[in-house]
């Protein structure tokens, strides 16, 4: 029987390369993807069912939850607690990790199988406290108390992209022949990337230091798929 992992897939260069890089392994793919924007926007979600399709995955479930919302949703006014946050990204979810996780990890037992995956990067726990390599271990250990599964298999979270910089797990990317093109970076709610949030910037400013281009600005937005 054929290993199987569940890879936590948004839809961006990230995530995607995750998913490729599990493939690569011959490993069974599921794909969960969680839809949180309280707004009307089907644009990641449309990339993150386009590379689905494209990896080949077993299942990729989708997971409504409108109910959570990033910093930019939340319209922060003060006296709101969370107006005064040091340094956080206008994309911070709070307990983002978390829930996305703890999601998975209930499927996962469901299915059987032993490993999650996520596409944090080495800058992510600059902005995002719940992706650093010692939260993530912490609630690998906190998910497997809770799971009666896990005393003859623990369940393991892995991120292979932890250490790699945006640039390299764009090179990474391309090497494993992961549909670059097919992803979707912009923080904002539109069709078409806005150039100039932090995930444009970030996207922008990778294949830049490589001399590439990139190849999403050469082809048609995937379309959205039921």
């Amino acid at each position: 029987m054929a290993e199987g992992v569940i890879v936590l897939l948004s839809g961006g260069i990230d995530s995607a390369v995750c998913l490729w890089w599990a493939r690569q392994r011959g490993w069974q793919l599921y794909a969960l993807t969680v839809n949180h924007y309280p707004l009307n926007h089907d644009r990641e979600l449309s990339s993150a069912k386009a590379l689905a399709r494209a990896a080949g995955v077993v299942e990729h479930r989708i997971i409504e939850l409108p109910q959570l919302k990033e910093l930019a949703d939340m319209k922060l006014a003060p006296p709101h607690p969370l107006s005064e946050a040091h340094g956080a990204s206008p994309s911070y979810l709070p307990a983002k990790n978390l829930i996305y996780y703890g999601l998975a990890a209930a499927w996962a037992e469901e299915l059987g199988i032993d490993k999650l995956m996520g596409g944090h990067i080495s800058s992510d726990a600059q902005l995002y406290p719940d992706s650093s390599p010692g939260y993530l271990a912490k609630l690998n250990e906190l998910i497997n108390e809770g799971l009666v599964s896990s005393s003859r298999r623990p369940l393991r979270l892995l991120a292979p992209l932890i250490l790699l910089s945006k640039a390299e797990v764009i090179k990474l990317g391309l090497r494993l022949g992961a549909p670059l093109e097919l992803t979707w970076s912009c923080h904002e709610r539109r069709k078409e990337p806005c150039g100039a949030c932090g995930g444009c910037e970030a996207r922008r400013r990778a294949f830049s230091e490589l001399g590439l281009e990139d190849p999403a600005l050469r082809v048609p937005s995937p379309s959205p798929a039921p």
